[in-house]
């Protein structure tokens, strides 16, 4: 059953006990999972687009525990341990573990035809340990679209792009803020700080989140639901 921003908390600590307690009681669950990886489907792919990501996270199999499994077999391959708490987002998981669990290379150019395009609803899901929100759209500015993988972060004040995606649509080092359209949606966006700690990754802010009444709902299977023009109780994860 979908959850509203408000129990947003309250679903993470669920997941997070439950896949704890899965792991604590059945230790040889992951490895069995990982014996059947070559005999799962691959995730559903096609045109980068809206409905396509809408496809992507609501069939089987889920692409989040293919892409976890697919790099736990890799691990153990290798003989090396993943400890997940250590992974957090930045720039290269962006571009690499991101980008694969939403099927759409980061940065990706877009056409105009496709900013043209206001979805009423748009499909992501929880990252990592921390329950990262992640909201993948087609950001614009000026002449130029490029798919972009933000992090919803309602205590953030602004809504921030990274150093990288700044240089990809050749913006230099100007602050901003920059007109641009954020899944089509008309919004400014500001360049990271220098001295911030999140140069390497993009920012969904209070403020975009106010103005076009963002509203995530987060489902048992930890992807996540964004719906436009209804209102949302604001809660920092």
């Amino acid at each position: 059953m979908p959850l509203s921003s408000w129990q947003v908390p309250k679903a993470v600590y669920s997941l997070s006990r439950n896949a704890l307690r899965s792991s604590v009681s059945n230790p040889l669950h992951c490895l069995r999972q990982v014996r059947n990886f070559y005999d799962m489907a691959m995730p559903y792919s096609g045109p980068p687009s809206y409905t396509t990501l809408a496809r992507r996270f609501s069939s089987e199999p889920n692409p989040q525990r293919f892409f976890a499994q697919k790099k736990a077999e890799e691990a153990i391959r290798r003989g090396e341990f993943i400890d997940i708490h250590d992974i957090d987002v930045n720039h290269g998981i962006l571009e690499s573990e991101i980008s694969e669990i939403v099927g759409i290379p980061y940065l990706k150019e877009g056409t105009k035809a496709d900013t043209e395009n206001t979805p009423e609803k748009v499909s992501g899901f929880l990252y990592g340990s921390k329950f990262r929100l992640v909201f993948p759209c087609l950001l614009s500015i000026e002449e130029k679209a490029h798919w972009v993988f933000f992090i919803v972060d309602s205590g953030a004040p602004l809504t921030y792009i990274s150093t990288q995606v700044a240089q990809e649509f050749g913006l230099g080092e100007d602050e901003g803020p920059w007109a641009s359209k954020v899944a089509g949606y008309p919004y400014p966006v500001h360049l990271a700080p220098s001295t911030s700690h999140f140069t390497g990754i993009n920012i969904l802010g209070h403020d975009f989140c106010v103005m076009n009444r963002l509203h995530p709902w987060v489902n048992n299977d930890r992807t996540v639901t964004y719906y436009f023009g209804k209102r949302w109780g604001v809660s920092k994860l």
